[in-house]
């Protein structure tokens, strides 16, 4: 499956948060990274622009491709203005948190848009299990940090769609990293290893 540039919506700014924003914005993906407090998404900017400045002395990124990345890529605190066809939350890895964030995201984005987890410890059945759109839900597992990092784990839960997964994992393949898919189990593959 070849996937056309999407909207993707990241929420929490902390350090995978904006790892998974910059490696999204630099596969050209049209990027709004979300989180309540102001000072960090500032501070995601500016970690942004520094690893964007890493990869150009390391001869692995072009000015151009800095300045590309840095016009797909926006910062808000406005959960309003999160409207994507992909939402990846990173916050916190508590469940009720999770679940009423994503609720609020639902009631923004409706059924078509799949809301992925980077949780690496909370089975997605039970995220997707109180979810508006259980068929939605999907795990996007980064690993640390995730704009170096090659692995990224895809789960489904037991609702997830089929066609929720082939999309989750065309995106991975789309932001240039090896996709896995792992079963719905406490530490999915690499953390139980």
């Amino acid at each position: 499956m070849i996937l056309a540039p999407m909207k993707i919506g990241v929420i929490g700014a902390g350090v995978m948060g904006r790892g998974i924003a910059q490696v999204s914005a630099m596969a050209d993906h049209q990027v709004v990274l979300f989180d309540i407090n102001h000072d960090v998404l500032k501070q995601a900017e500016i970690g942004v622009i520094k690893n964007l400045d890493k990869a150009i002395e390391l001869g692995k990124l072009t000015a151009d491709g800095k300045q590309s990345t840095i016009s797909n890529l926006t910062y808000s605190n406005s959960i309003a203005e999160v409207k994507a066809d992909l939402i990846i939350e990173a916050i916190v890895e508590r469940l009720d948190v999770k679940s009423k964030v994503l609720s609020d995201l639902a009631e923004i984005n409706g059924e078509s848009t799949i809301y992925a987890s980077n949780t690496s410890s909370i089975p997605l059945t039970q995220i997707a299990a109180s979810f508006k759109y259980p068929t939605q839900v999907v795990g996007i597992h980064y690993f640390n940090p995730a704009h170096i990092m090659k692995l990224v784990e895809v789960i489904s839960a037991e609702q997830t769609s089929q066609e929720v997964l082939e999309q989750a994992i065309a995106y991975v393949k789309s932001v240039g990293k090896k996709c896995i898919v792992a079963k719905d189990a406490p530490g999915f593959i690499v953390n139980r290893v």
